[in-house]
């Protein structure tokens, strides 16, 4: 694997992390957040009069909860569901 792939990997990587924990802060804080990603995004960077080499890649949208507001109980399949292991 080349440098150059590596370091878009570790710069993908600490975006990703970043952008949990900010969220994570969020949540703390008492406010709920959601995430959306439209493809392409070029049309943001149009609204916003951004720089070409400017790209977004996330709309974080932050406010606080209704009152009385649930989260769902999402259950995640089980492993055995999803996969198959070859022996």
């Amino acid at each position: 694997m080349s440098y150059e792939k590596v370091a878009i990997i570790k710069r993908r990587s600490i975006r990703f992390l970043s952008e949990i924990h900010l969220i994570t802060a969020l949540h703390q804080a008492g406010l709920a957040t959601l995430t959306h990603t439209p493809s392409p995004m070029k049309f943001l960077t149009e609204i916003l009069q951004r720089p070409s080499h400017e790209r977004p890649f996330l709309l974080l949208v932050v406010g606080f909860p209704a009152e009385g507001a649930l989260v769902p109980n999402i259950q995640r399949l089980p492993l055995s569901d999803i996969a198959t292991f070859l022996k």
